[in-house]
Protein backbone atom coordinates (compact mmCIF):
# COMPACT_ATOMS: atom_id res chain seq x y z
CA UNK A 1 0.00 0.00 0.00
CA UNK A 2 1.43 3.65 -0.94
CA UNK A 3 1.21 6.07 2.13
CA UNK A 4 2.52 9.15 3.74
CA UNK A 5 4.91 7.90 6.80
CA UNK A 6 4.41 10.33 9.69
CA UNK A 7 7.41 10.49 11.94
CA UNK A 8 5.64 11.53 15.36
CA UNK A 9 7.33 12.71 18.65
CA UNK A 10 3.31 13.08 20.22
CA UNK A 11 3.68 16.47 21.31
CA UNK A 12 3.30 19.89 21.23
CA UNK A 13 4.58 20.27 17.77
CA UNK A 14 2.93 17.02 16.30
CA UNK A 15 -0.30 18.44 14.68
CA UNK A 16 2.01 20.48 12.59
CA UNK A 17 2.94 17.14 10.64
CA UNK A 18 -0.16 15.63 10.69
CA UNK A 19 -1.05 18.72 8.91
CA UNK A 20 0.76 18.43 6.33
CA UNK A 21 0.57 14.47 6.24
CA UNK A 22 -3.22 15.43 5.54
CA UNK A 23 -2.50 17.95 2.65
CA UNK A 24 -0.14 15.80 1.08
CA UNK A 25 -2.31 12.16 1.38
CA UNK A 26 -5.45 14.35 0.36
CA UNK A 27 -3.80 15.77 -3.09
CA UNK A 28 -2.30 12.40 -3.94
CA UNK A 29 -4.85 10.06 -2.93
CA UNK A 30 -2.57 7.89 -0.43
CA UNK A 31 -3.18 6.78 2.95
CA UNK A 32 -1.37 7.71 6.07
CA UNK A 33 1.13 5.76 8.57
CA UNK A 34 2.03 6.92 11.89
CA UNK A 35 5.06 5.64 13.35
CA UNK A 36 6.40 6.90 16.66
CA UNK A 37 10.01 5.51 18.11
CA UNK A 38 10.27 5.83 21.92
CA UNK A 39 13.43 6.89 23.20
CA UNK A 40 12.78 6.09 26.75
CA UNK A 41 14.17 2.44 26.17
CA UNK A 42 17.65 3.94 26.09
CA UNK A 43 17.00 5.40 30.14
CA UNK A 44 19.42 3.19 32.71
CA UNK A 45 18.70 3.51 36.23
CA UNK A 46 20.83 0.92 38.36
CA UNK A 47 19.37 -0.41 41.13
CA UNK A 48 15.82 1.27 39.94
CA UNK A 49 14.57 -1.45 37.45
CA UNK A 50 11.11 -1.53 39.29
CA UNK A 51 10.77 2.13 39.12
CA UNK A 52 11.91 2.28 35.25
CA UNK A 53 9.83 -0.70 34.71
CA UNK A 54 6.74 1.52 36.03
CA UNK A 55 7.54 4.47 34.20
CA UNK A 56 7.93 2.34 30.69
CA UNK A 57 5.27 1.49 31.18
CA UNK A 58 3.33 4.54 31.89
CA UNK A 59 4.84 5.81 29.01
CA UNK A 60 3.46 3.62 26.71
CA UNK A 61 0.28 3.96 27.57
CA UNK A 62 0.45 7.80 27.03
CA UNK A 63 1.86 7.08 23.75
CA UNK A 64 -0.69 4.26 22.64
CA UNK A 65 -3.66 6.90 23.56
CA UNK A 66 -1.57 10.06 22.14
CA UNK A 67 -0.95 8.20 19.00
CA UNK A 68 -4.95 6.84 18.54
CA UNK A 69 -5.80 10.53 19.51
CA UNK A 70 -4.09 11.72 15.86
CA UNK A 71 -5.81 8.72 14.37
CA UNK A 72 -9.19 9.86 15.14
CA UNK A 73 -8.38 13.30 14.49
CA UNK A 74 -6.59 12.46 10.72
CA UNK A 75 -10.25 9.69 10.41
CA UNK A 76 -12.20 12.53 11.20
CA UNK A 77 -11.00 14.36 8.29
CA UNK A 78 -11.08 12.21 5.99
CA UNK A 79 -7.28 10.49 5.93
CA UNK A 80 -7.27 6.75 6.22
CA UNK A 81 -4.70 6.07 8.53
CA UNK A 82 -4.21 2.42 7.95
CA UNK A 83 -0.87 1.73 10.09
CA UNK A 84 0.45 3.24 13.25
CA UNK A 85 3.44 1.51 15.13
CA UNK A 86 5.25 2.08 18.58
CA UNK A 87 8.89 1.05 18.40
CA UNK A 88 12.15 1.61 19.73
CA UNK A 89 15.71 1.89 18.54
CA UNK A 90 17.35 4.96 16.53
CA UNK A 91 14.38 6.96 15.24
CA UNK A 92 15.86 7.18 12.01
CA UNK A 93 16.42 3.84 11.08
CA UNK A 94 12.85 2.89 12.42
CA UNK A 95 11.46 5.56 10.13
CA UNK A 96 12.76 4.35 7.30
CA UNK A 97 11.95 0.81 7.51
CA UNK A 98 8.57 1.44 8.54
CA UNK A 99 8.59 3.28 5.25
CA UNK A 100 9.92 0.32 3.45
CA UNK A 101 8.25 -2.21 4.81
CA UNK A 102 4.43 0.00 4.45
CA UNK A 103 4.97 1.25 0.80
CA UNK A 104 5.78 4.84 1.78
CA UNK A 105 5.79 7.26 -1.38
CA UNK A 106 6.51 10.09 1.33
CA UNK A 107 8.42 10.69 4.89
CA UNK A 108 7.24 13.65 6.65
CA UNK A 109 9.43 14.58 9.50
CA UNK A 110 9.81 17.62 12.13
CA UNK A 111 13.67 19.23 12.53
CA UNK A 112 14.87 20.50 16.21
CA UNK A 113 14.55 23.75 17.69
CA UNK A 114 17.81 24.13 16.77
CA UNK A 115 18.35 23.34 13.67
CA UNK A 116 22.24 23.73 13.96
CA UNK A 117 22.36 20.10 15.69
CA UNK A 118 24.29 18.35 12.83
CA UNK A 119 23.73 14.96 14.64
CA UNK A 120 19.90 15.41 14.62
CA UNK A 121 17.39 12.92 13.46
CA UNK A 122 16.06 15.25 10.71
CA UNK A 123 19.48 15.85 8.64
CA UNK A 124 20.06 11.72 9.65
CA UNK A 125 16.93 11.23 7.78
CA UNK A 126 18.05 13.61 4.91
CA UNK A 127 21.41 11.81 4.46
CA UNK A 128 19.84 8.22 4.40
CA UNK A 129 16.63 8.22 3.20
CA UNK A 130 15.87 6.45 -0.19
CA UNK A 131 12.09 7.72 -0.53
CA UNK A 132 10.46 11.33 -0.93
CA UNK A 133 11.51 13.02 2.61
CA UNK A 134 9.46 16.50 3.66
CA UNK A 135 11.41 18.10 6.85
CA UNK A 136 9.04 20.77 8.59
CA UNK A 137 10.36 23.49 10.96
CA UNK A 138 7.41 22.96 13.36
CA UNK A 139 8.79 24.60 16.25
CA UNK A 140 9.07 27.84 14.05
CA UNK A 141 5.12 27.65 12.95
CA UNK A 142 3.35 29.96 14.66
CA UNK A 143 -0.13 29.20 12.83
CA UNK A 144 -2.83 27.22 13.84
CA UNK A 145 -2.46 23.82 11.85
CA UNK A 146 -5.53 24.46 9.75
CA UNK A 147 -4.49 27.55 8.56
CA UNK A 148 -1.25 25.80 6.70
CA UNK A 149 -1.63 25.02 2.84
CA UNK A 150 1.19 24.10 0.17
CA UNK A 151 1.62 27.68 -1.69
CA UNK A 152 4.44 28.34 -4.30
CA UNK A 153 6.94 25.41 -4.59
CA UNK A 154 10.35 26.94 -5.18
CA UNK A 155 13.09 24.36 -7.04
CA UNK A 156 16.84 25.80 -6.51
CA UNK A 157 18.66 24.49 -9.25
CA UNK A 158 22.42 24.91 -9.62
CA UNK A 159 22.11 24.04 -14.09
CA UNK A 160 23.27 20.78 -13.91
CA UNK A 161 21.24 17.97 -15.14
CA UNK A 162 20.83 16.40 -12.02
CA UNK A 163 18.89 19.29 -9.92
CA UNK A 164 17.17 20.06 -13.21
CA UNK A 165 14.90 16.26 -12.52
CA UNK A 166 13.66 17.89 -9.19
CA UNK A 167 11.41 19.97 -11.69
CA UNK A 168 9.67 16.41 -13.14
CA UNK A 169 7.84 15.92 -9.18
CA UNK A 170 7.93 19.27 -8.41
CA UNK A 171 5.71 20.12 -11.70
CA UNK A 172 3.04 17.37 -10.38
CA UNK A 173 3.09 18.60 -7.03
CA UNK A 174 1.96 21.69 -8.23
CA UNK A 175 -0.60 20.46 -10.81
CA UNK A 176 -2.23 18.26 -7.59
CA UNK A 177 -2.01 20.93 -5.02
CA UNK A 178 -2.73 23.86 -7.91
CA UNK A 179 0.41 25.83 -6.84
CA UNK A 180 3.10 27.73 -8.40
CA UNK A 181 6.17 26.62 -9.16
CA UNK A 182 9.26 28.58 -9.72
CA UNK A 183 13.05 27.50 -10.76
CA UNK A 184 15.09 29.46 -8.54
CA UNK A 185 19.29 29.61 -9.59
CA UNK A 186 21.98 31.72 -7.29
CA UNK A 187 24.38 33.08 -8.96
CA UNK A 188 27.10 32.79 -6.25
CA UNK A 189 29.96 33.97 -8.37
CA UNK A 190 30.53 37.60 -7.90
CA UNK A 191 33.47 39.66 -8.83
CA UNK A 192 34.47 42.43 -7.27
CA UNK A 193 35.10 45.36 -9.42
CA UNK A 194 36.47 47.56 -6.31
CA UNK A 195 39.08 45.22 -5.76
CA UNK A 196 40.48 45.67 -9.61
CA UNK A 197 42.52 49.10 -10.57
CA UNK A 198 40.11 51.38 -12.67
CA UNK A 199 41.51 50.27 -15.73
CA UNK A 200 39.85 46.57 -15.10
CA UNK A 201 36.70 48.04 -13.56
CA UNK A 202 34.79 48.02 -16.58
CA UNK A 203 36.02 44.82 -17.47
CA UNK A 204 35.04 43.53 -14.07
CA UNK A 205 31.38 44.93 -15.02
CA UNK A 206 30.86 43.10 -18.56
CA UNK A 207 32.17 39.70 -17.29
CA UNK A 208 30.02 40.00 -13.87
CA UNK A 209 26.98 40.55 -16.60
CA UNK A 210 27.91 38.37 -18.76
CA UNK A 211 28.06 35.34 -16.52
CA UNK A 212 24.70 36.58 -15.47
CA UNK A 213 23.10 36.64 -18.87
CA UNK A 214 24.53 32.97 -19.20
CA UNK A 215 23.05 31.48 -16.30
CA UNK A 216 20.06 33.17 -16.97
CA UNK A 217 20.00 31.30 -20.67
CA UNK A 218 20.62 28.02 -18.97
CA UNK A 219 18.21 28.51 -16.39
CA UNK A 220 15.29 29.07 -18.73
CA UNK A 221 16.70 26.96 -21.23
CA UNK A 222 16.24 24.01 -17.83
CA UNK A 223 12.78 25.74 -16.90
CA UNK A 224 11.27 25.91 -20.42
CA UNK A 225 7.75 27.28 -19.47
CA UNK A 226 8.35 27.26 -15.32
CA UNK A 227 8.87 30.72 -13.95
CA UNK A 228 12.29 31.11 -12.87
CA UNK A 229 14.16 33.68 -11.06
CA UNK A 230 18.07 34.47 -11.14
CA UNK A 231 19.10 35.60 -7.26
CA UNK A 232 21.96 36.42 -6.13
CA UNK A 233 24.36 36.47 -2.88
CA UNK A 234 24.82 33.19 -0.86
CA UNK A 235 22.92 30.23 -1.75
CA UNK A 236 20.97 28.97 1.10
CA UNK A 237 20.19 32.68 2.38
CA UNK A 238 19.57 33.96 -0.97
CA UNK A 239 16.97 31.42 -1.25
CA UNK A 240 15.42 31.63 1.82
CA UNK A 241 15.16 35.44 1.72
CA UNK A 242 13.32 34.82 -1.88
CA UNK A 243 10.69 31.96 0.20
CA UNK A 244 8.77 34.95 1.92
CA UNK A 245 5.46 33.40 1.24
CA UNK A 246 4.59 31.83 4.49
CA UNK A 247 3.11 28.78 2.46
CA UNK A 248 6.27 28.54 0.16
CA UNK A 249 8.05 25.43 -0.19
CA UNK A 250 11.21 24.15 -1.62
CA UNK A 251 11.44 20.91 -3.24
CA UNK A 252 15.31 19.56 -3.91
CA UNK A 253 17.19 16.43 -4.97
CA UNK A 254 19.68 15.59 -2.70
CA UNK A 255 22.64 15.83 -4.71
CA UNK A 256 24.07 18.82 -7.17
CA UNK A 257 26.66 19.80 -7.30
CA UNK A 258 27.60 19.89 -3.73
CA UNK A 259 27.54 16.43 -3.13
CA UNK A 260 30.44 14.77 -1.00
CA UNK A 261 29.70 10.97 -0.62
CA UNK A 262 26.76 8.93 -1.42
CA UNK A 263 25.68 9.40 2.74
CA UNK A 264 25.88 12.96 2.78
CA UNK A 265 23.25 15.51 1.49
CA UNK A 266 24.26 18.15 -1.12
CA UNK A 267 26.10 20.71 0.85
CA UNK A 268 23.92 23.35 -0.14
CA UNK A 269 20.69 21.07 0.37
CA UNK A 270 22.41 20.51 4.39
CA UNK A 271 23.00 24.73 4.37
CA UNK A 272 19.28 25.10 3.01
CA UNK A 273 17.89 22.60 5.58
CA UNK A 274 19.97 24.59 8.32
CA UNK A 275 18.89 28.14 7.35
CA UNK A 276 15.42 28.12 6.17
CA UNK A 277 12.05 28.10 8.38
CA UNK A 278 10.49 26.71 4.90
CA UNK A 279 9.13 22.98 4.43
CA UNK A 280 12.11 21.46 2.46
CA UNK A 281 11.16 18.49 0.10
CA UNK A 282 13.53 16.23 -0.39
CA UNK A 283 13.70 14.09 -3.41
CA UNK A 284 17.10 11.42 -3.71
CA UNK A 285 18.42 9.93 -6.70
CA UNK A 286 16.38 6.71 -7.02
CA UNK A 287 13.04 8.83 -6.43
CA UNK A 288 13.53 10.93 -9.55
CA UNK A 289 13.39 10.12 -13.86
Amino acid sequence: MASVIIATDLGDLAPIGYRYGELFAAALELSVALVHVDESAELKLPGGEELLAQYREDVRAMQLRAIGDASADLAARSIRVEYTELCEGPVWRQVLRVAHEQGGQLVIASKPTDSRIAGSTALRLARHSDVPLLIVDAASETRAPEAIDVGRLIVPLDLSDHTAKALVPALELGRAFGADVVAAHVLSQQIQPSLVSSEGFEAATHLQAALGQRAEQRLQAIAGGTDSVLLSGSVAHALDAFADQPDDMFVVSSHGRGALTAVLLGSTTETLLRATRRPVLIYPRRALP
